[in-house]
C-alpha cells in the first residue's frame, strides 16, 4: 500500500517524517521534492498501519495549525484535516 501526504516544502515534510517513523511500521518514508509529497510505503499490516499514518498526519496538522493536505492512498484522493477543522472530507 502507499499514502502519499502533499506539504508545503521540505521543512514541512520534515516534521511529518519525523512522526510518521516514530508511530508507523512502514517499509519506506520518504520525501519527493518534485511532487512535495512525503511517500509512506506499507507493506505489513496495511490496515493496522493507514490508521496509524491517518492518525499521525491528523495530529501533526493541528499540532501546526496546518490547512488540510491531501492524501492518496493506492491512487484515492482524500483531503484530511486535524480533528479541530473538522477531520476527512
Amino acid at each position: 500500500m502507499l499514502v502519499l501526504v502533499t506539504v508545503a516544502d521540505a521543512d514541512t515534510a520534515t516534521g511529518l517524517i519525523e512522526r510518521l517513523v516514530g508511530e508507523v511500521d512502514a517499509e519506506q518514508v520518504r520525501f519527493e521534492p518534485e511532487h512535495r509529497q512525503v511517500c509512506v510505503e506499507l507493506k505489513r499490516e496495511p490496515d493496522r498501519n493507514l490508521g496509524l499514518i491517518l492518525n499521525a498526519v491528523e495530529s501533526w496538522l493541528g499540532d501546526g495549525g496546518r490547512p488540510p493536505a491531501k492524501v492518496e492512498i493506492d491512487g484515492r484522493s482524500y483531503s484530511l484535516g486535524s480533528r479541530a477543522l473538522g477531520g476527512v472530507a
